[in-house]
Formats: C-alpha cells, sequence, structure tokens
C-alpha cells in the first residue's frame, strides 16, 4: 500500500517506488492515512474537520489536542515494532495525501522532524507530523494558490508519515521536475553542501 499515494501521500507513494526500482533510499517505513484517521475517530477529532469555518484560533487548539492525545495501542504498537527493526536515528516526514490534485507544489507547508531516536520519540514525532496538517500556514497557502476553501481543506487533504533513516550527508538537496516559480517543466536541482 506504500506504493499508493492515497494511502501513502506523495512523499511516500514516490520513495516506495524508488526503493522498489532499485534507488538508493534510505530504508523506512509508512505510516498510512489510514492510521491518522483512525487516531482522529479515536478521540472524537474527525467530527471537528467537518466544520465549515476555521481560525488560526481553532487549528492552534486541535493541534494542541493531537499532541496531547496518546496514540492507541493497536497503532503505536506497529508503530515501535516497525522502528525497533529500523533502529537508530530516523526522520519522521510528512507526506500530504491529495497534493498531487494541485497545480502548486506542497512542499515545505508540513513538518519533518529529523534525528528521532528511540520508540516513544518516534511515537511523538509522528504526532507531530499529524498535528501538522492543521496549520494557518498550509490551509492560506491552499486558499491562495488553489482557491480551496479552508472549509474543503480537511475534507480534500488527509496526511502519511515517512519514517525514514538519517543520512549523514555532504550534500543534500531537492529536485524539482517542474520550476516551483513558473510550474513549466523541466528538471531543477537545489543542493547545499
Amino acid at each position: 500500500s506504500a506504493l499508493q499515494d492515497t494511502r501513502a501521500g506523495g512523499k511516500g507513494a514516490s520513495l516506495a517506488w524508488l526503493r522498489r526500482s532499485d534507488f538508493n533510499v534510505p530504508r523506512g517505513f509508512v505510516i498510512t492515512s489510514a492510521a491518522f484517521q483512525d487516531f482522529l475517530a479515536d478521540f472524537g477529532i474527525e467530527v471537528l474537520t467537518q466544520r465549515a469555518d476555521w481560525t488560526q484560533g481553532d487549528l492552534e487548539r486541535i493541534r494542541e489536542l493531537l499532541l496531547a492525545c496518546r496514540i492507541p495501542d493497536r497503532l503505536s504498537r506497529p508503530i515501535q515494532g516497525t522502528y525497533r527493526k529500523l533502529g537508530g536515528s530516523v526522520a519522521a516526514r510528512s507526506s500530504m495525501v491529495g497534493e498531487d490534485a494541485c497545480a502548486a507544489s506542497c512542499a515545505g507547508q508540513l513538518d519533518t522532524i529529523l534525528n528521532v531516536q528511540g520508540e516513544r520519540e518516534v511515537l511523538d514525532a509522528v504526532r507531530r507530523c499529524w498535528a501538522s496538517l492543521f496549520n494557518w500556514r498550509l490551509f492560506t497557502y491552499l486558499a491562495e494558490h488553489e482557491a480551496i476553501s479552508p472549509a474543503s481543506v480537511l475534507q480534500r487533504f488527509s496526511i502519511a508519515v515517512v519514517v525514514q533513516r538519517m543520512v549523514d550527508a555532504k550534500t543534500a538537496g531537492v529536485a524539482f521536475s517542474a520550476d516551483p516559480l513558473t510550474g513549466q517543466p523541466c528538471v531543477l536541482i537545489e543542493a547545499a553542501r
């Protein structure tokens, strides 16, 4: 299911495809959007996502609620067990579900937590990634670039989390398949030592 962007998000599905195609991708795993939806349902938060109007304060309260809720055992045990097999220092990377339907890139709108070590810390990082879907920056970005009303953001989008082994890189960067400013098709690579 990691190959399906409807479950793993664009980033998760792309990384799974690259790994399956024998590219040198750091090992990891994906916590699907279904786990996120189950987490919301367990605490009745999905009811809050049906609101028609949102304020920055509303989103902040939901973020605080998400960060305070304990991930239920039926979700936390598989995450911890899979992390235990992977071990070491990892990155928890938000992977937005529904982003591929957008004309603009949503890169940088959700959180990534680096250098996470330990089972409890991984669960905390996953919650932080999930909570990052409820941020005013994302809502205003989508309203400005996609003409998506705040009421429909949480109905159109969800989130998965990629947990991936950290790599001590000499150079790091990103490759774009379109110019991020103009949208024109090209390959643009930005990197820094």
